[in-house]
This record gives C-alpha cells, structure tokens and sequence, in this order.
C-alpha cells in the first residue's frame, strides 16, 4: 500500500508539473506545442502534411491529410492540428473537431483526414501547426516518439474585376446658364477598389470640350446641347462607358438687385423715382418687366409699370415702396422689392470727425489703424460706417471696410490716407478724410539658420556660411558687413565672401562669422554664425586608372596620385581584383604582366589609404575587361585553278594573336567543308569562296573571294594502233613540257568524273606511248595532261578506242630441241601464267583496285 501510494503520488506529480499542450489517448485540443510527457521523443517524428496548396483560394476547400515519419514501430499514435483562419469539417476516422482545432479521438491510428474550408477574400496567409506523436503501444510514457511543424499558405492573388458606374444623372433637370450643369453617378466595385482614374467627358453640340475633361460640373450657354461619358476606372481597368444626356439649355431667368427709392430722404415736393440693377446670365435685354407701388403696404394699381411716384400723389410720413418683377421676354425672375421711403422725415444725419492714422510715422512692418469720432445732434447712437482707403491719391476698393490696415498691404515710401462716413441707421453723415501718413523704411534681416557648412569641416572643406538676406521692403542688399574670425582673430583678407577656402584653413583652428546685413540705407540687427573647429583631412585619391589596351598582350598599368591636406604621410594599399577576387601575388603592385591576363577577365583595383590619424574610404578603379582579339581569315589556292581538276585551299594563313585558331570553316559554291587544308575540285568559271576561322575563345573572322577557274589545255589527236604486238598511242601537244597519264578502260569515259575511281596505267613525259598486247577484245584509252602543279583530269577529245584481236598477238615458238613432254609441261605452264597475266589485267582494265 506505501508503494502503490509513492507510485501514485509520483504520477501526479508529473502531471501537474507537465505543460498543457501533452498528448491524450482520446486527443487534446490546441496542443500543437509538443508531447514532453513522452519523455525522451522530442524531434524523433516528422509531421507530414498534404493537400495544402501553395495558396489557397479563398472559400474552397482542401482535403488535409497529417501522419508522420519516425519514432517507434507499430500502429498507434495521435495529433493535435491548429488553424489561424479558415475552418474544419468532415473529419475522418478517429478525428474530432473543436472550432479551430483537430485531434485525434482515439490512438489506434497513424494516419489522419480533414478537410479545411479557406477563409473569405482578404483575410491573408494561414498558417497551420501540428504535433503528431507516434506510440509504441506500452501503455507507458516511455519509448514514444513526437514532432511538431508549423506551415503557412499564403491567399492566392485575386484578378482584378472592372468597376462600373451608375445612376448617371445630370441636373437640375431643366438647366440654364445660371445655373450651370452638374453630373452624378453611382461607382462601385465588386473588389470594393476605390475610384481611380475615372474619365468624364463632355461634349457641346456633338463635339467634344476638352477644357471640362474629368469635371463634375460646368458652364453653359443658353440653347446648347451637352452629352456626358463617364468611364470608371479602379486604377487597373476601366469598366463600361456609360452616357447621359442630351439636354439642351433653357433660357435663365433675370434678376433684380439694388432696388432703391430716388431721393432717399425725399420731402413733399419730391419726385419718387426707381432705380434698380437689372442682369441676365445669357445676357438677354429686358423686356416686360412689372413694377408695383406700395403706400404704407398696399398696393397702389394706377401706378402699375410706372417708373415715377408725382409728388401730388405722397404726403408727410407716408411710407412707399416699389417692387420689380423682371423679364427677359421669356421668363420672369424673383420679384425684388426696394427699400421704405419715408416722406419728409424729421431726422438730422450724425457727423464724422477726427480722423487719424496711427503710428504717425510707420514702417513697412507697422499695420494702420484708423480712428474717428462720431457725434449726432439727435443723439442716435452709431448703427454703421463705410470706409474707403487711397494709395498715393488712388482709390483702393478691395480695401472697403478695412479698419486696420496690415503690414503686407503696404510699402516703403507709399502714401496711404482713408475717408468713412456713417450712418444712424436712417441717415449718412458726409465723408471726411483723414491726413496722410508715409511709410518709412525697415531695416533688412539675416534670416534663416545663420552656419558654417560642414559643420565637421576639415582642412580640405571650403567653408561656407549659410545665410538669407531679406529686406521686406523689397530693397537689395547694399553696404552689408561680413567678417570672418579665427581663432577669435579678425581675417581682412576674407571680408565679404561668403566662402573661406580650404587652404586658408589649417588642423586644429577656430572659424567663426559675424554679418550685419543693410539696404543701403540701414544696417540691420548683427548676427554670429556657429563656430567650426577644422580637422583632420582624410588623405585622398586625385587621380586613379588602369590603362590597357584591353587585350591580354599588353600589361596593366596602374595611375595612381594621392594628395593629404595636412602634409601628413600617406600610407598606400593596394589590391588587385581579378573576377571579383583578390590577387594576394599582386598586393601592392603598380601593374600587371601579360602572364597574369587571360581573355575574359575583369581586372579593376581597389586603393586604401592612411594617414597619421584615420584611414580613407576604399577607392575603386575603373574595370579593365581582357577582350578577345578577333583573329584573321586568309587562304591561298593552287597556282593553277582548273575547272574539273582538284584545287588545293590552304587556310595556314589565318591568325590569331592572342589564343590561335581553333578551327576554319570554308563555304565553296554553298558546299561546306572543314579543316585547314581542303582539297574541292571546281565545276564552274566562278566560285564564290569563304572561310570563316574561330579561336579558341569563340571570336571570329570571315573573308570571302571570288576564285575564277579555267578550262585546261587536253592532248589533240589522240590515235591508238597495233604494231608488232604493241598498242601504241601518239597525240599533239601544244602547250608547255608537261607529264602526262595514260587511261585504259574496259568501258569509255566521257567525263573526268569517271577517273575518280580508276587507277592511272602510266605517265610519260613524251606524245606517245606503248604497251604490248595482252587480251582480245575493245579497249578504251585517255590521255590526260598536267598544268603547272596540277593535274588536269579533263577529257575532251583526248579518247580514242581499239579492237585487238588474237591474230594480232607475236606467235611464241617451242624450242627445237625441248622434249616432247617437256614441251606439253611448258605449254601447260604458259597458260597458267598467261591466265594469271590475264586476270591480272582484266582487273586493270575494268578498273578495279586492289
């Protein structure tokens, strides 16, 4: 019992003490982390996965298979399988599913399916992880084997889908040139891609107004037809063109504005009089335009259309008004009405006094400020004021109601002066004017960051002094001050400019400036600069090259000059690179033999540079690249070129500098042949011949000749007979002392062509020839001549046959004293030779070779 107590004390133990993601016998959700309870089997399964794609189309869906390779033998095991997105169905044997999560629900199996539905579109990459643990079936956690693997599958990219537009609409529906055109439409997408791109186009009385592309709204003219084309675009496609329209342009109502009573403040003895501004957006004249009368709010009909009021028809404290309907002819605006006139109202209109303008002495950078007094006699307080303002006497309108007037308004040496009058609220007071006041001058700025660049200057930097001169009332600068100090030291020299050159500044020092700027008039306020202590100047390349032919005869030499600020020693490194690596053999080189350089090659250095204090950014040189140089195609052909005969094309001319020549291509007549030495026999007067040579780093040369060839001399009268038993051949020669061959077939020749596969019978230098006679029967015979060095194969009339026949063979006698059958014995011995003799010939004669 204290045993089984330990035991089961110790189990409980490692439970608590083991992490949540451990394998079950009927599955654990969410425990893609491991199986450590099995102790010792971390890594020894490799999950497997299939039916994933490489991207997923969003809401499809994939049949999922997971196992795993490894571990121990046998058929147990379990797996636990979490998604991000998506979602599970289906699951297969021994598999249950929990939202986002798979397991196994029993451990008989290895194996598992599920299938998993992607997501919708837009919701990107899933990512999967998994731990499959293959058991051994102990009922034990001991022996088992475990893995875990995480995949991702990204969404597969959508195509694009065009958008639409509709809904077009243009308004208002009955449009004028007052109130203009607009568009409407409806955009959607079926991705939900924003609007981009769209094109609107619009078009006047069939033609189109490229002054309104793109516009949603425009301008236009009374009796106009206008059309609409809207194109939507999503900023990839474009989608269907819609239209809207035609619609044609009405005519615009008129209007009325500033309708008033003349005089304002009439008395009984006044004449009452109209006044109105009239307009009309297609500029239509007015015609039958309706005025009504008014008396204290009644309408007065005698007096309809009547542009006057008689003063026999108002009275003290009558109140009158008029109002206007205008008229274009064809439409009727909005009838306006005018302001109340009061018949001989006892008020006495307010007064305005004491104008001024303050400072009383401003530059361009002061604002004016107006003051007045106001007084009225009946004691009615202030209701409104106009004011109007004049430069240099010149009257301002945009500057109506302006009570202060500011800074960038105004400019040096300008005159400003202002008159206002007011009002009770019934009655204006007359204008007055103020006095005038002039503007003076400002003084200029330093404006900006006042510095010295570079701010880490060193003894090879010019310095810079970075500054904006402004003067706000435009004046150029004239007189202004600089001074540049160092180390707390006035330096004359560089007085004025705006830049201190490198060799003026050493190691170590101080510079700073001082700018007072002026317009030529005043000096502004003075500013200083930020100090600048000058360092070290890194030692420099001023000049770096590699020069070369860019072959691989001649050597690389390296141009190199260097120059340090300070006078410091320079310390130089340098590095060969060859194809992008360091030739250690050459560190430190100034060039390169011939020995090193091979076709192909890029050759370029890179220079390191040290002086007393700090190194130098690494220097790079210009690439050198070894170019291959092209060889050179030549040839010569026999002395003698013959037409049917052979010629002789001997490339060993071709060159080639730098890797020789790997190979010679000839192109005769359109026939190919290769080699440096080709024998080609020529059939025409004039062939075109080519050779094409490569080295052996593909580089290439071509040269091309027109050969022309001859028809060689052939012996003339050529004739055979039988003599002695001998035949013999004679014929005539005309050319030069040459050698020639003698033919003998069994059948004839007609053509140097059929020579090729014959052996010659003899050459003899002499016009003619022998031989004895050997078989009956016809033979044929040739005779072909040399020319020069080479031997002229054709057959013209040079061929001649003959018969021979037995009788014509010398008779040979027995010897007289020869024993009868020694005699038999020596006839039987001449004719085996004789057979022999004959079949040796008859080989000769048909041609054959052995």
């Amino acid at each position: 019992m204290r045993l089984r107590a330990v035991v089961l004390t110790l189990l409980l133990l490692a439970v608590l003490a083991g992490p949540l993601a451990e394998g079950h016998p009927s599955g654990r959700h969410n425990s893609t982390g491991g199986c450590s309870c099995h102790s010792g089997g971390s890594g020894q399964v490799t999950p497997i996965f299939s039916g994933l794609p490489s991207s997923y189309v969003p809401g499809q869906s994939y049949s999922v298979g997971i196992s795993g390779t490894g571990g121990p033998s046998g058929g147990e095991g379990g797996f636990s399988l979490t998604a991000n997105k998506g979602s599970w169905s289906n699951p297969g044997t021994s598999v249950k599913i929990d939202a986002l999560s798979v397991t196994h629900s029993d451990e008989t199996r290895r194996s598992w399916t599920v299938t998993w539905i992607a997501p919708s579109i837009g919701q990107g990459t899933a990512t999967f992880n998994v731990a499959v643990n293959n058991v051994n079936g102990n009922g034990q956690n001991s022996g088992d084997g475990w893995g875990v693997r995480s995949l991702q599958v990204p969404e597969q990219a959508q195509a694009n889908n065009e958008p639409s537009a509709s809904n077009l609409q243009l308004s208002p529906s009955d449009p004028t040139a007052a109130t203009g055109l607009a568009l409407s439409y409806t955009y959607s997408d079926p991705d939900g891609d924003p609007e981009s791109g769209t094109t609107i186009r619009w078009s006047r009385d069939g033609f189109l107004v490229s002054g309104f592309n793109d516009q949603m709204s425009i301008t236009v003219v009374k009796g106009e037809e206008w059309f609409v084309d809207v194109t939507p675009s999503d900023g990839e496609d474009d989608g269907t063109t819609m239209s809207a329209g035609p619609v044609t342009i009405g005519n615009a109502a008129p209007s009325v504005d500033n309708a008033l009573i003349t005089p304002t403040s009439p008395g009984e003895m006044d004449v009452l009089s109209t006044s109105y501004d009239y307009s009309d957006a297609d500029l239509d004249l007015e015609s039958g335009s309706t005025i009504a009368w008014y008396l204290d709010g009644s309408r007065v009909t005698e007096l309809d259309d009547s542009t006057s009021v008689s003063h026999l028809m108002t009275r003290q404290g009558d109140q009158w008004q008029f109002s206007v309907l205008p008229s274009d002819g064809s439409d009727i605006g909005t009838e306006v009405f005018s302001d109340i006139a009061i018949i001989d109202f006892s008020n006495n209109a307010p007064t305005c006094s004491a104008l001024s303008l303050t400072p009383l002495n401003p530059s361009t950078e002061d604002a004016l400020n107006t003051g007045w007094q106001y007084n009225d006699v009946d004691g009615d307080s202030s209701s409104d004021e106009e004011i109007e303002w004049f430069l240099d006497g010149a009257y301002v309108p945009a500057l109506d109601g302006v009570l202060v007037l500011p800074a960038n308004q105004t400019g040096k040496a300008d005159s400003w002066n202002f008159r206002m009058r007011v009002s009770d609220g019934m009655m204006w007071s007359d204008w007055s004017v103020s006095s005038s006041v002039t503007i003076q001058n400002s003084p200029p700025q330093a404006t900006g960051v006042f510095d010295i660049e570079p701010i880490q200057a060193t003894s090879s930097d010019d310095l810079v002094l970075r500054l904006t001169y402004s003067d706000v009332d435009g004046d150029s600068e004239s007189g202004s001050v600089l001074n540049w100090y160092r180390d707390g030291q006035l330096q004359a020299l560089y007085s004025g400019l705006a830049t201190v050159p490198a060799s003026a500044t050493n190691r170590g020092e101080t510079w700073m400036a001082r700018y007072s700027p002026r317009d030529g008039t005043v000096y502004g306020d003075q500013v200083q600069s930020t100090s600048v202590t000058i360092a070290n100047s890194r030692a420099v390349v001023t000049n770096l090259s590699l020069s070369s032919d860019g072959t691989a005869l001649q050597p690389l030499i390296l141009a190199l000059q260097t120059v340090d600020a300070d006078w410091d020693e320079i310390e130089v490194s340098i590095r060969w690179i060859r194809d992008g690596f360091q030739v250690g053999k050459l560190d430190n080189a100034t060039s390169v033999d011939t020995e090193w350089l091979d076709v192909g090659q890029y050759w370029s250095v890179e220079i390191d540079l040290h002086d007393d204090f700090a190194g130098s950014p690494t220097v790079l040189s210009n690439i050198v690249w070894i170019s291959n140089l092209l060889p050179t195609a030549d040839f010569v052909t026999s002395e003698v070129v013959l037409i049917e005969a052979t010629t002789v094309f001997d490339g060993s001319l071709s060159s080639d500098l730098d890797s020789g020549i790997a190979a010679w291509f000839w192109d005769v007549a359109g026939t190919i042949h290769s080699g440096q030495r080709v024998e080609i026999i020529i059939t025409e007067p004039t062939t075109i011949v080519n050779l094409t040579v490569i080295d052996f780093d593909g580089g290439q040369h071509s040269i091309e000749r027109t050969l022309t060839a001859v028809w060689g001399e052939t012996p003339m009268n050529l004739d055979a007979y039988v003599t002695s038993g001998e035949v013999r051949l004679d014929w005539d020669w005309t050319g030069e002392a040459t050698n020639f061959t003698i033919w003998r077939t069994h059948e004839p020749v007609t053509h140097s062509s059929g020579l090729g596969v014959l052996e010659p019978l003899a050459t003899t230098s002499a016009t003619d020839w022998a031989e004895p006679m050997h078989l009956a029967g016809t033979y044929h015979y040739t005779v072909t001549a040399d020319i020069g060095d080479v031997h002229n194969p054709r057959i013209s009339s040079n061929s001649v046959s003959v018969d021979l026949e037995i009788s014509q063979m010398e008779a040979v006698e027995p010897a007289a004293d020869m024993e009868a059958g020694t005699g038999a014995l020596s006839v039987l011995l001449f004719l085996t030779i004789f057979a022999t003799l004959a079949t040796a010939l008859m080989d000769r004669f048909l041609g054959r070779r052995s």
